[in-house]
């Protein structure tokens, strides 16, 4: 009985890991993986259940604002949702991902925890970072006509920890700075 069970684990052991290899695509400005940008919050819920839909609001650019969270209970799958029409919840406006690590990714598998090098690698050319926050930050402020540029307004990245500040009049590079938070927006309906 040992040796079946022991037989079973191991040919179950790939498929769990596989489980684990989730990737869903981001396009911004046109996609969310199996999200439709045109959807609801009434369409979540109808989908993936009260428990995986969660109604609040969060804290944005120093303002509250009314937001849903698909997949509250799993930080790999969890990303805040925003709309055109708050009041009725619908018609995505942005997606927004916070943390170490996700699902979500965009082009080239960037995602959370992507550190600074592999970005500016993916993009194809150097990226213009920005310091913002009181807790710090860094901000990607131009995409330098790199991979990335081509969704302009549609994509916004944020690395942890503040910008290496100059040494000597000579700046430091990002080496240690990571992504810790993807912001992708969707245009409004017409």
């Amino acid at each position: 009985m040992r040796r079946l069970l022991s037989l079973s684990l191991l040919l179950l052991l790939p498929l769990l890991v596989q489980a684990q290899n989730v990737t869903w695509y981001i396009s911004p400005g046109r996609s969310l993986a199996f999200i439709k940008p045109a959807c609801s919050e009434e369409d979540l819920l109808r989908d993936y259940g009260n428990w995986n839909v969660e109604r609040t609001t969060i804290p944005l650019d120093g303002a509250s604002v009314p937001a849903t969270v698909l997949f509250p209970h799993d930080d790999a799958k969890r990303v805040v949702l925003l709309w055109h029409d708050d009041a009725a919840r619908r018609q995505l406006k942005a997606a927004i991902l916070r943390g170490n690590h996700s699902f979500w990714r965009l082009p080239g598998n960037v995602t959370l925890g992507t550190p600074y090098r592999k970005l500016v690698e993916t993009n194809a050319r150097p990226v213009g970072v920005s310091a913002f926050g009181e807790q710090g930050g860094v901000q990607v402020s131009d995409w330098q006509n790199g991979q990335f540029a081509r969704f302009g307004r549609f994509l916004d990245v944020r690395l942890d920890g503040y910008p290496a500040a100059p040494v000597n009049g000579k700046s430091r590079p990002l080496t240690h700075n990571t992504i810790n938070e993807i912001r992708v927006f969707f245009p409004e309906p017409k």
